[in-house]
């Protein structure tokens, strides 16, 4: 009996190692080696001069749409975090790897299928293993999450730190004995968030004041000694501390206030108020989730079914206040606070960009509904198929087809752009750029898609056959 159960055991684990490692192939085949833009080429940018311990961009950037001018020297008018993040291996092998999208999109790869991983986990603490890993899986192939692993912008990092700050704090919150790595992973993690994007201050404040008020209680009930509570707050403290420091000193050398962002100047000289929120919250709420020219449930119905399933999954699964408050804000907040921005579109980008992150917490609900009702698995299923061959294309073509504002009110992304891209022979992604040496046209594209669909094929039953369905 023992003998067997290690076996089953180290015949799971195996066939996650197997998921994992072919979702890092299938997305660094994925990457776009072709397609720079007035965000990207700063963002290296910015990269190459940390690697000279300097934050200033060479002025011959100085015309991209995302640079500005303080006092006679040009600055990234974005966050610096994956500037940050991509300088550590720009700066290795940068006279190895001459192509600077491919080694960004290899480091992006692999925070993606660390997201993913991290989702797959945070499904786990809700004993949802009999989809757990398909469910996460299915939300990163069949969503978003696939074509953001392949060009840069800080999403996919987003969505790792995310999820790494909402699995530390519910493990915090369920024991009473934490080990401090926890507690300064969750400070840590919510450091590097506000680095990516200092706009998820307001979600993560909210969350650590929940958390914050529910030990307290624990203290009060005498389940948690004061002691412990403070020791608690002390390594979230040193964990948070460190990249808040670094986004401190950055600006301070970028603007000369701490507190003053270079992206704050970027809007004032575009004369936009309010920081940058001046949409109303209900019409960017209905263009990231509803709009048919980018909206994530029209690009992508196979959320639809994930969405549907939160109230259910909150009241017979999710019981715990704590924890229902910690999920809900994770998706309200940051997709409220990204629906108010001035382009809630997020941009020259495919889908939604800001609502990318937010994606991997729908795993859960997903599996449970999964689990629960059968007969949603045909449909679901189909809806799946639909949108792996839909991200199949957007990462074969470009994920910048088009701009929100090109498109009429009933045309949509997919259909009016990526297709047309497909047939008139825009092409990016690397292993594109390696078939077409090899076969001519059109045989290269669909020897490229065919790859790409049977890796995600693959990918997928294994994740199936990994499920634990004891």
């Amino acid at each position: 009996m023992l003998s067997k159960s290690i076996s089953k055991v180290f015949s799971t684990n195996l066939k996650q190692i197997i998921v994992l490692v072919m979702l890092f192939s299938l997305f660094v085949l994925s990457i776009n080696v072709v397609w720079y833009t007035g965000y990207t080429s700063p963002l290296i940018g910015l990269s190459e001069s940390l690697c000279n311990l300097s934050i200033y961009l060479d002025p011959g950037l100085k015309n991209e749409v995302d640079v500005i001018e303080i006092n006679g020297r040009y600055l990234f008018a974005g966050q610096p975090g994956l500037s940050m993040l991509l300088a550590i291996p720009l700066c290795l092998f940068r006279s190895v790897v001459a192509n600077k999208l491919f080694l960004g999109g290899i480091v992006l790869s692999f925070i993606t299928v660390f997201a993913i991983y991290t989702s797959y986990r945070i499904t786990c603490l809700y004993n949802l293993n009999r989809f757990g890993l398909f469910s996460s899986v299915a939300i990163a192939l069949a969503g978003p999450l696939w074509v953001y692993s392949t060009h840069l912008f800080p999403q996919a990092a987003l969505a790792l730190s995310l999820g790494l700050m909402m699995y530390s704090l519910l493990i915090i919150v369920r024991n009473s004995n934490v080990n401090p790595l926890w507690l300064i992973l969750a400070g840590f993690s919510s450091g590097f968030s506000i680095l990516l994007d200092p706009s998820m201050i307001s979600s993560l404040l909210i969350i650590d004041l929940v958390v914050l008020i529910y030990l307290i209680q624990k203290v009060r009930r005498k389940s948690l000694n004061l002691i412990t509570l403070i020791k608690y707050i002390i390594l979230y403290i040193v964990g948070f501390s460190p990249l808040i420091i670094v986004l401190l000193i950055y600006n301070t050398l970028a603007t000369g206030n701490p507190f003053i962002f270079t992206e704050q100047y970027f809007l004032s000289k575009k004369s936009i108020e309010l920081y940058g929120f001046t949409t109303p919250f209900y019409l960017g709420l209905y263009i990231q989730l509803l709009d048919l020219r980018k909206g994530l449930l029209p690009l992508y119905p196979v959320m639809i079914i994930a969405l549907m399933s939160l109230p259910l999954f909150l009241k017979e699964l999710c019981k715990n206040l704590i924890e229902k408050l910690i999920l809900l804000n994770i998706l309200i907040v940051p997709a409220l606070t990204y629906s108010m921005w001035y382009d809630p579109d997020g941009g020259l980008s495919y889908g939604p960009r800001f609502l990318v992150p937010l994606t991997i917490f729908l795993s859960p609900t997903l599996a449970y509904i999964l689990e629960k009702h059968y007969r949603l698995r045909i449909v679901f299923a189909l809806l799946m198929g639909y949108c792996i061959i839909e991200n199949i294309i957007v990462t074969t073509t470009t994920p910048y087809p088009c701009a929100y504002e090109d498109l009429e009110p009933l045309e949509n992304q997919f259909i009016s752009c990526c297709i047309p891209h497909l047939l008139k022979g825009t092409r990016s992604s690397y292993l594109y750029q390696s078939v077409k040496n090899l076969v001519s046209e059109p045989y290269s594209t669909i020897l490229t898609m065919v790859i790409k669909a049977l890796f995600a094929l693959v990918i997928v039953i294994i994740a199936i056959m990994a499920s634990n369905k004891s």
